[in-house]
């Protein structure tokens, strides 16, 4: 579990350092950013870093939220097969007392 975690923290590193990059190596330059198709919604000279950065962080919330859908489906999942366990000992239990019963019945109580 450990070789696990340290690969994740090696990746978001990685996935950070590259991100770092990126935004140092554009850090001069500026977009026009249009969020209509029309000429007069147009935001004007933003940095590059900010695009960067904001896509960066659009997207890790949109892969949150997927993972988050994730994470409650296999709860459910666990949740289910945890009530399933405690039914099936429960079974299992009870066949155990009915048998060692029935033993006791049949060569008397020893």
């Amino acid at each position: 579990m450990k070789q696990l975690d340290t690969v994740r923290y090696a990746i978001w590193i990685l996935l950070l350092f590259f991100v770092l990059i990126m935004i140092l190596l554009n850090a001069n330059q500026t977009v026009d950013f249009r969020y209509f198709i029309f000429e007069s919604n147009v935001i004007k000279d933003i940095p590059m870093f900010v695009v960067i950065f904001v896509s960066f962080g659009v997207g890790l919330l949109l892969g949150l939220l997927f993972s988050f859908k994730e994470v409650l489906k296999f709860k459910k999942r666990l949740k289910d097969s945890e009530s399933e366990l405690e039914k099936l000992r429960r079974e299992v239990e009870a066949h155990r007392n009915k048998e060692v019963e029935e033993f006791f019945e049949k060569n008397g109580d020893k």
